[in-house]
């Protein structure tokens, strides 16, 4: 009799059961049930309600790796200056004009060095010149890659890579500035300095139809000594004229947070 009633009350637990809609649980939640725990593993429940983390950054450009790296066809066809151009008129004409004088003087610095017209010193002249020099002028270049042509190009492999690329830049700066500047004040005191009793004119060998003592390739010296002059200072005036205006911004405000 006892076992009869036990079993009807089994039967009504057992249609009770079949009432209740059935709980969809995570494989690991319905391993423990099965293994008869009572917990339930609730970040297991929850993973997929988890968000998603967007990675940021604080570059005007876009992430490297949804753009392609240039290709020949890209420089031949002038696609990447067309491109350039219309990110930014001014570094682009900048970067060509001194791109232009810049050569020209190294040309006619190298040439003098092979011709050696005041022996040695025509060589260790164009050594200083090209090594104070070729600096500014392939960080000028950089920065033009790095911030201008990266807007449309794969330039880097991400977008911690290109910021490491142009914190680099950014701190070499100072120094080829600095470089750069000998070159051009030794040329500036023989461009104006006195005719006579000149200290650098015996080392230099640049008066008259002369530069390091030979005749330039590319023309007259003065022209050369002039694409010095301007050069240097536009090299300078492009590095530091070519921004990102949201790295800016980024930087302002970390400098504000720091109590600057």
């Amino acid at each position: 009799m006892h076992g009869g009633g036990h079993g009807g009350h089994g039967g009504h637990g057992g249609h009770g059961g079949h009432g209740m809609a059935p709980m969809q649980m995570k494989p690991q939640a319905q391993s423990s049930a099965l293994l008869g725990y009572d917990w339930v593993d609730e970040e297991a429940m929850s993973v997929d309600h988890a968000p998603v983390a967007v990675p940021t950054h604080n570059l005007s450009v876009p992430d490297p790796k949804s753009v392609f790296r240039p290709t020949p066809k890209d420089f031949l066809t002038g696609t990447l200056v067309l491109k350039a151009w219309k990110r930014n008129v001014v570094a682009c004409v900048l970067v060509g004009v001194t791109s232009l004088l810049l050569l020209r003087l190294y040309i006619d610095t190298i040439w003098a060095m092979i011709q050696r017209g005041c022996g040695w010193h025509s060589a260790l002249a164009g050594w200083i010149l090209l090594f104070c020099s070729v600096p500014m002028f392939g960080l000028m270049l950089a920065k033009m890659w790095t911030y201008v042509v990266a807007m449309d190009y794969k330039v880097s492999t991400d977008i911690e890579h290109l910021t490491k690329q142009r914190m680099l830049l950014n701190m070499n700066m100072g120094n080829a500035m600095w470089m750069s500047l000998i070159p051009f004040a030794a040329q500036c005191y023989l461009y104006w300095g006195p005719d006579k009793d000149n200290m650098l004119l015996p080392y230099l060998c640049t008066h008259g139809p002369l530069f390091l003592g030979t005749h330039p390739i590319m023309g007259s010296a003065l022209w050369t000594c002039r694409c010095l002059l301007f050069g240097i200072p536009l090299a300078v005036l492009t590095f530091v004229r070519i921004r990102d205006p949201k790295e800016d911004a980024a930087a302002e405000a970390e400098q504000r947070a720091k109590g600057g």
